[in-house]
C-alpha cells in the first residue's frame, strides 16, 4: 500500500479510495484472472477445432471443465466452515445490552478461530476487537501475543484496559 502507484491512484482515481485493504485487491485479481482463463478457454477450443473440425465445441469446453475440476482435486482449496446456528453464548451475547467491543479469546492470527468469531458477530450484532483483517492496530497485536505466551489473566487483563472507551 505504501508503494507510489498505489498513491497515486488512491489519490487521483475516483472510487479507487474504496479499495483501502489490500486484500481487496484478491477480488479484482479473481475477476481478471477468470477472464484470461475465459479468454484462453476460446481460443483452445479454436485452436483445436482447426486441427479437429469434427470434434464437437461443447465436448471441448466439457474436456477443460474437467481438466480445471481434477486440477482441484490435487490441490483443493481449503474453506472454513462454521456452524449454520448460533451457539448459546452469541445468543447471549445478543440479549446482553452492552457498550463497547467483544474481546474473544483466545486470540492468535493463525487459526481459524478469527473466521468463527466474525461468522458470530453476524448474529449478536456487536463490535468485535479481534477479526481476521488485513490490517490489526498495535494493542491487537499485543493482545495476539500475549495469548501465544499464555499470559496470565492479570497480563490480559491490563492489556484489555487500554482499549479506548468508545460509543459503538
Amino acid at each position: 500500500m505504501n508503494f507510489f502507484f498505489h498513491r497515486l491512484l488512491f489519490d487521483y482515481v475516483p472510487f479507487f479510495k474504496s479499495i483501502r485493504a489490500p486484500a481487496r485487491w484478491a477480488m479484482i485479481c479473481y475477476v481478471g484472472l477468470a477472464l484470461v482463463a475465459g479468454i484462453g478457454a476460446v481460443r483452445v477450443v479454436e485452436l483445436v477445432s482447426r486441427w479437429r473440425p469434427n470434434v464437437p465445441r461443447t465436448l471441448m469446453y466439457v474436456l477443460l471443465v474437467s481438466l480445471v475440476l481434477f486440477e482441484q482435486r490435487v490441490a483443493p482449496i481449503e474453506f472454513v466452515r462454521g456452524e449454520v446456528d448460533p451457539d448459546a453464548i452469541t445468543l447471549r451475547l445478543k440479549q446482553t445490552p452492552m457498550s463497547g467491543g467483544i474481546v474473544e479469546l483466545p486470540a492468535e492470527k493463525d487459526s481459524y478461530a478469527y473466521y468463527r468469531y466474525m461468522l458470530r458477530a453476524a448474529d449478536h450484532g456487536r463490535p468485535i476487537v479481534t477479526a481476521s483483517s488485513s490490517f490489526a492496530p498495535p494493542i491487537v497485536q499485543e493482545l495476539e501475543s500475549l495469548t501465544l505466551a499464555r499470559q496470565s489473566l492479570i497480563v490480559l487483563s491490563i492489556c484489555l484496559s487500554q482499549f479506548p472507551p468508545r460509543t459503538w
